[in-house]
């Protein structure tokens, strides 16, 4: 009997007929050839983290973690190094892997490092300060079709309009098998707490500490950022480094998370339970190094990883050009604290946006219908050479860098968040040149991303180079494509 497939943040199922491991590269390529079919799709299987159904299938969902997964390092004169890793390997064991091997890091990653590395370059995850991780693939093998001989073969991109659809490509240009990376080493970080009065003076700490990111605190409205910078040749790890490693993971990632997912389950008074959580309990939590002013300087993997997943959540994330973040941040804040309350009439501050949206009688109707749960986070995200990340695919000299604005909710009622996201995304995409993230909730369809992807009709065609009959597609990647 088929097996549900159900993703870790249980939005999204869906029944596959079959499901295929297959123990080499030469069966999978049989097994392509036999399902060369435009009216059945296969997808690959990832470790089931993204809120999108960018994986769903009915159909044929194949599962390469019988393939290669391993890390293989290699080294250059001049001392450069790089490292062909299986598609299907974590980025965590890839991580510690590449430590072990050299002392090396990837150039970038998420902070959630359960990820398997095919499925953060094919929706291009990324960090704070760098691009994404997209973008720093040097070379993909992939298992994809040739148009002129009808058959499954081993396709390898190593430059060209190729590799960059190749690198954020949702599944489209066929199934990977590898991908190259060159190398750094393995460097520490320094880490600092700070309150800001605004997202000005947030903005203003870019130069200073280019890794950062930074929070919009809901219901207290304050600014905090997590200022985060390389640090200086020759230093050690803070002696409390573990310290604040435990700290991190049982105050803030299992005790607030516990304490937030249980007021999300309140049946009345919510607002009121979330304005006392960021008014009072927040703080005191972060009180310490807030009031000491304390650095921690660590291993960067061990700072810029999370164990997000430990409780189950809903994120959406808008990518926003750079010049337009502070009104972008402005507008989120507004509607969000909109959608909380019981006022009677639209905020004037939101009235001249929504004269230009028409989104007002959408936006009234979702007055006192959601209470935001969680932080909302801010990364500057470098741009991409790719065709259809959120941060690349810009034409010619018009590349920009972006800040990915993160909303997330703790709340098993997904609805009221859905529609949020809606709203928001529809919204910041006239107002903004607001991206979706593709791995997570989308609101958006072929018509509204094609204006804000200009590139999207050249990756449509690489994607038909490969696979002439459709049979990577999946419905989203028609929805959402126009595939």
């Amino acid at each position: 009997m088929p097996e549900t497939i159900e993703n870790w943040g249980r939005n999204v199922r869906f029944t596959p007929e079959e499901v295929f491991k297959p123990p080499t590269e030469a069966e999978l390529l049989a097994f392509l050839n036999k399902h060369n079919n435009p009216d059945r799709s296969v997808r690959a299987l990832g470790a089931k983290y993204s809120w999108s159904e960018v994986v769903a299938c009915n159909d044929v969902l194949i599962d390469l973690g019988g393939l290669d997964t391993g890390v293989h390092v290699h080294h250059e004169a001049g001392g450069k190094a790089w490292a062909e890793i299986g598609a299907n390997g974590r980025v965590k064991q890839v991580l510690s892997e590449l430590d072990r091997q050299g002392g090396y890091t990837l150039p970038a990653y998420g902070i959630l490092d359960a990820l398997s590395i095919a499925g953060s370059v094919a929706t291009a995850t990324h960090g704070s300060g760098r691009a994404s991780l997209a973008h720093y693939v040097t070379g993909v093998r992939a298992a994809a079709y040739d148009a002129a001989r009808n058959e499954a073969r081993i396709y390898e991109w190593n430059d060209g309009i190729e590799l960059q659809a190749a690198r954020c490509a949702l599944g489209c240009m066929g199934l990977l098998l590898s991908l190259r990376f060159d190398l750094e080493p393995r460097f520490l970080l320094e880490e600092q707490l700070q309150k800001c009065e605004s997202i000005s003076e947030a903005l203003k700490k870019q130069d200073e500490y280019p890794l950062q990111q930074f929070y919009l605190v809901p219901w207290s409205w304050r600014w905090l950022a997590q200022c985060r910078r390389r640090a200086e040749e020759g230093r050690n790890a803070s002696w409390y480094a573990g310290v604040y490693r435990w700290y991190r993971y049982i105050v803030v990632e299992v005790v607030f998370h516990k304490i937030l997912t249980w007021l999300t389950k309140l049946p009345f008074k919510k607002r009121a339970a979330m304005y006392a959580l960021y008014r009072w309990v927040f703080p005191v939590l972060t009180l310490s190094f807030l009031k000491k002013g304390l650095k921690v300087t660590d291993r960067a993997e061990r700072l810029l990883t999370l164990s997000h997943d430990l409780f189950q959540h809903l994120e959406m994330e808008l990518f926003v050009p750079a010049e337009h973040v502070g009104d972008a941040a402005e507008f989120v804040k507004e509607v969000l604290r909109y959608c909380g309350s019981k006022l009677p009439k639209v905020p004037s501050s939101l009235r001249e946006k929504l004269e230009q949206t028409g989104g007002r009688p959408e936006l009234e109707r979702l007055r006192n219908s959601y209470v935001h749960d969680y932080l909302i986070t801010f990364r500057h995200v470098l741009p991409d050479e790719t065709l259809i990340s959120m941060s690349g695919g810009d034409k010619g000299d018009e590349k920009k860098a972006r800040y990915a604005i993160s909303l997330i909710t703790y709340d098993s009622d997904h609805y009221p968040f859905l529609a949020v996201c809606r709203f928001l995304a529809v919204a910041m995409a006239k107002l903004f040149d607001a991206r979706p993230h593709w791995g997570k909730i989308c609101p958006l369809g072929a018509g509204q991303l094609e204006e804000l992807y200009p590139r999207l009709a050249e990756f449509r065609e690489q994607c038909l180079a490969v696979d002439p009959k459709g049979v990577f597609q999946n419905e989203f990647t028609r929805q959402k494509l126009g595939c």
